[in-house]
């Protein structure tokens, strides 16, 4: 009883794990499936700055100006109840939602005796709130200036604050084309100097001598109204979304927007061309895996091919998993996306390659790659030979080069019987099993040397000619004797046979007897006699050159304390040596597979 509840608990809490993922999964896929709303046509704050014409009217009362400065003067009285403002804005919004402005201005009665001027500047913050084509700013003015008095009878100089608090209402007509309207409550306070007579208000000397002007009751207040003019950059606060590869999905909204697509994919192509749930390249490349998740997932190397989630989305392309590809991967010139997996064309889709080191490429096994009837090793490891009875028998020891059975499929190991086996054994590793006395360098003259040749007194190495004589030269003279003729002659013909040399140095060295400058002549005639005669002999002469070392590059230099060179050392020491400098890279080919192979 208690393992049927234990059992039946655990299977509860298993499907309701299982539920979870599953709801989960669902909920991802209806979100990355989801239809998405464009932002064209939403408003878009921009920072912005303008310029600003307004003009207004404080209504206020100004008979404290008529009872404390003008009476008992002798200008007329103030008779109006309003003042005129007429002003000048530069403004800047960096943020959304606050403005600040620099203004300066002019305000006065409009009356012509007695008239009150005021020219100021000063700050305007305000906070605003803009929506599509309109704007509503709450705020206050702060100003400082310079007033004065003109009449005909006097004139009088002063400086006062400016205070105004304001609600404004904008509306944008134009791009950078504005037009507001502005309530506000104005609050105008003069500073002047008490003392009549002194500075600021030199016309009140009329007055009692002594009398002080209560400047605290110079100031005025009342409502203000005023309508403006912004000029500026605030372009229209409308998202407007461009459609890019007009595919008609806007591009805030397009995954692709360079791309044509379909509102299905967000903008895009669709996301997995051969439908095997595994996503083309372009949306990895994109960055878009998880917008297509409800449709694919990874990275599918055959985007037009379907496949497979373990191969990359590619069918199968080596079945046999010889390394080399089915016939179907070149038939549609898929190749190059299967680089990494496999190459070539296997003509045994369903059979291993055996990889001996012959026709490895088309993807068969081979029991006689040599075709010699004797069978490839392998065979007989793996105990086969009564299968292949009909092909071959025995075990090859030389199974990429056709031999015969005597010789355990390999072919003669000395062509010209001289007892120096050919290169093919020493590279097969098989000198012991024939006995051979040593490598044999010329396979096809039964030679006497050590190296299975005839004698020379030429022979061309990797980097000079080396003359097994000498070629003599008259005492202390360029001329060459006339016992060196036969040498040089073979040294042309050499040459002759060796067109592959493009470039010869003929150096020239002595012994250290005599005068080293001397010397130095002495040997650089002599190697430009051997070149003279070299090129008499039919050598062209373009591809000679020559130098004398004079006695700086011994052959066998003194040893330490020895001053002076032995006879054996002096006549070692003068030589002409032919340094090769410039060769065409020769390559010989063989017909061994084993040897390509290695």
């Amino acid at each position: 009883m208690k393992k049927n509840l234990r059992f039946l608990l655990v299977a509860a809490l298993a499907t309701m794990f299982s539920t979870a993922a599953m709801a989960q999964d669902e909920q991802n896929d209806a979100a990355a499936a989801a239809p998405r709303v464009s932002a064209n046509g939403s408003y878009q704050f921009k920072p912005s700055w303008g310029i600003g014409l307004q003009y207004g009217m404080t209504f206020t009362d100004l008979q404290n100006w008529n009872d404390y400065l003008l009476v008992p003067g002798h200008m007329n009285y103030f008779d109006v109840n309003w003042v005129a403002e007429h002003e000048l804005y530069v403004e800047f919004t960096p943020v959304e939602g606050f403005r600040l402005s620099i203004f300066g201005g002019w305000q006065n009665l409009y009356i012509t005796d007695t008239g009150f001027n005021y020219a100021y500047g000063g700050l305007e913050p305000a906070f605003s709130v803009r929506r599509s084509f309109f704007e509503f700013a709450v705020g206050a003015g702060v100003a400082y200036g310079y007033s004065w008095l003109d009449s005909d009878t006097y004139q009088m100089d002063g400086h006062g604050l400016l205070v105004r608090p304001f609600v404004e209402a904008r509306f944008y007509i134009g791009e950078i084309f504005a037009i507001y309207l502005r309530v506000a409550f104005a609050y105008y306070k003069e500073f002047g100097l008490e003392n009549p007579g002194e500075n600021t208000y030199p016309g009140l000397m009329a007055k009692t001598a002594g009398a002080k002007i209560d400047t605290d009751k110079l100031q005025y207040a009342g409502p203000n109204a005023a309508v403006g003019f912004r000029f500026g950059n605030y372009a229209k606060p409308v998202v407007v979304i461009p459609d890019s590869d007009g595919d008609g999905v806007l591009d805030d909204i397009d995954d692709c927007p360079d791309v044509a697509g379909s509102e299905e994919f967000f903008g895009c192509s669709a996301p997995d061309t051969d439908g095997d749930a595994i996503c083309d390249p372009w949306v990895a490349e994109r960055g878009l895996g998880n917008s297509f998740a409800h449709i694919c997932k990874g990275v599918d190397n055959c985007p037009d091919l379907a496949g497979a989630d373990d191969v990359n989305g590619c069918p199968n392309p080596d079945v046999d998993a010889d390394g080399i590809c089915d016939p179907w991967v070149a038939e549609k010139g898929v190749s190059d996306r299967y680089a990494n997996v496999c190459k070539g064309t296997d003509m045994c889709a369903n059979e291993a390659e055996d990889y001996d080191g012959f026709k490895d490429d088309d993807g068969c096994a081979d029991p006689d790659n040599d075709g010699d009837k004797v069978c490839d090793p392998w065979v007989s490891d793996k105990g086969l030979l009564d299968t292949y009875a009909n092909v071959c028998k025995a075990k090859d020891a030389c199974p990429d080069i056709a031999g015969y059975e005597q010789f355990n499929g390999c072919p003669a190991p000395d062509t010209d019987g001289d007892g120096y086996c050919d290169e093919w054994v020493y590279n097969s590793k098989l000198e012991a099993k024939f006995s051979c006395k040593g490598l044999d360098k010329c396979p096809n003259e039964k030679g006497t040397d050590e190296n299975g040749c005839i004698p020379r007194r030429v022979v061309v190495t990797a980097d000079k000619i080396e003359i097994k004589d000498k070629i003599f030269f008259a005492t202390n003279k360029a001329t060459i004797k006339k016992e060196s003729d036969s040498l040089l002659e073979e040294i042309a013909q050499v040459l002759k046979d060796n067109k592959q040399i493009k470039k010869i140095e003929i150096q020239g060295h002595t012994d250290s007897s005599g005068n080293a400058k001397k010397n130095l002549k002495l040997s650089d005639d002599r190697a430009k006699s051997v070149r003279d005669r070299l090129v008499k002999l039919g050598v062209e002469a373009e591809r000679l050159t020559y130098k004398g070392f004079g006695s700086t590059q011994m052959l066998i230099p003194l040893e330490k304390g020895q001053k002076k060179e032995t006879k054996e050392q002096a006549a070692a020491n003068r030589r002409v040596e032919f340094l090769i400098l410039e060769q065409d890279t020769v390559t010989k080919e063989i017909d061994n597979p084993a040897l390509k192979n290695k």
